[in-house]
């Protein structure tokens, strides 16, 4: 059995299960630490320009250990802290906005109509959310002095939405101090035309803050998933988040089919993995893009423990895995080769024993003996086979006295 040889393989469900969710809280706190360098970055702006603190993250730098518990007890904080700074947040830039235009109308109304309207905004700004947006939207008309105006432009500014974009909040600060300024005669067109700018500012403030929520629910899926289909899908939905682009339905639809997709590659991915690793821990020199080539449907190659020439081919393919010596260099010699073939044959029950140990288990489909199959010589491989050369070359030079 120690020529080319065919194995079915087969994951232990609660191994896989373990593996896939602690990969999705090492994703995460991934994305967590991006949030969080976010955030400091801009509470630093905030101090170079004089601008109050509105947010403390008071959260241990990293977690106790890379254990999938400590890591989900930190992404629990980290998603806590988070969550609640970019809401402060969100929240004192809507007053600094609400300020700048306050200061602004005494520049276009009276003396006093301009304290007017401010007291009435401060007034405003006491009562209740809903109770100010009921005020504004009663004050739809009428005469356009006095107490109407004023509670009008105060029910405008206190009615502001969270989360408007700079170019929302150029066309609201037109339209507030076109309200302050206007005459008698003027104001009356003047407030509809606000109304109507505000309700369309709401809308869209609401439909990206819905986008968001969805798109990070979405991006959460994908904690623990890899491929460049799922990379994109991550690039999107981080689009989503930072209100650059809106969530269509067509994205969400994608995002669920590449899932899909990345979820029944993942147990490829898990397989793959544990060869690579049960290589190693057999003493074979594996390749850095060892995993990357095996996921690719290409052949990768393992530098052999018992030969300077020869190596072993992997290829995971629908179930099965495919095992063979090659040459990576050098001219076929079948006596050597067949060597290399039995001492293979010993790597191989250790590489079965560890795989067994990592939820791998591996069942011979088919083999030939030593020396049945002439042995491939393969370019390919002498990368492999070089860097074994390299180690051991390494470990010699360190193993010299001084």
């Amino acid at each position: 059995m120690s020529g080319p040889k065919c194995a079915s393989y087969w994951t232990d469900p609660v191994i896989v299960a373990a593996a896939r969710q602690r990969a999705a809280a090492r994703s995460e706190r991934e994305s967590l630490a991006e949030r969080l360098e976010e955030l400091q970055l801009v509470g630093e702006a905030r101090r170079r320009n004089g601008l109050s603190q509105v947010f403390h993250l008071e959260i241990p730098k990293d977690p106790a250990s890379d254990a999938t518990e400590d890591l989900e007890s930190w992404n629990s904080l980290a998603r806590e802290a988070v969550t609640g700074a970019e809401d402060s947040l969100a929240r004192a830039e809507q007053q600094e906005f609400q300020q700048e235009i306050r200061a602004k109308i005494s520049s276009v109304a009276s003396s006093e109509a301009a304290q007017a309207i401010l007291r009435r905004a401060a007034t405003e700004a006491t009562r209740a959310p809903t109770a100010r947006r009921y005020r504004t939207e009663q004050s739809a008309g009428g005469a356009g002095t006095g107490t109407d105006r004023e509670s009008a432009i105060a029910g405008l500014l206190e009615a502001l939405p969270e989360g408007i974009s700079p170019s929302e909040r150029d066309r609201l600060e037109q339209q507030v101090l076109g309200l302050a300024g206007a005459s008698p005669a003027e104001f009356d067109s003047c407030l509809v035309a606000a109304k109507a700018e505000m309700q369309r500012i709401e809308r869209a403030a609401a439909e990206r803050a819905e986008s968001r929520r969805r798109a990070r629910e979405l991006l959460a899926t994908l904690h623990g998933l890899e491929g460049e289909a799922v990379d994109a899908c991550r690039s999107l939905l981080h689009r989503a988040v930072t209100g650059e682009t809106p969530l269509l339905s067509t994205d969400t639809a994608t995002v669920a089919r590449v899932r899909k997709a990345a979820e029944t590659d993942y147990e490829r991915s898990f397989v793959a993995s544990r060869i690579e690793a049960a290589f190693r821990e057999s003493g074979l020199q594996v390749g850095p893009g060892f995993t990357t080539e095996v996921l690719s449907g290409e052949e990768a190659y393992v530098a052999a423990r018992g030969s300077d020439e020869h190596a072993v081919g992997v290829r995971v393919r629908d179930g099965l895995v495919d095992l063979r010596l090659v040459r990576a260099e050098g001219a076929p010699d079948a006596r050597l080769d067949a060597d290399a073939e039995v001492s293979f044959c010993k790597d191989f029950g250790r590489v079965s024993a560890h795989l067994q140990s990592q939820g791998v288990g591996l069942e011979l489909v088919s083999h030939q003996r030593p020396g049945a199959v002439a042995v491939d010589v393969v370019p390919q491989a002498r990368q492999a086979v070089a860097a074994r050369r390299r180690r051991r070359g390494e470990s010699r030079a360190r193993s010299r006295p001084r």
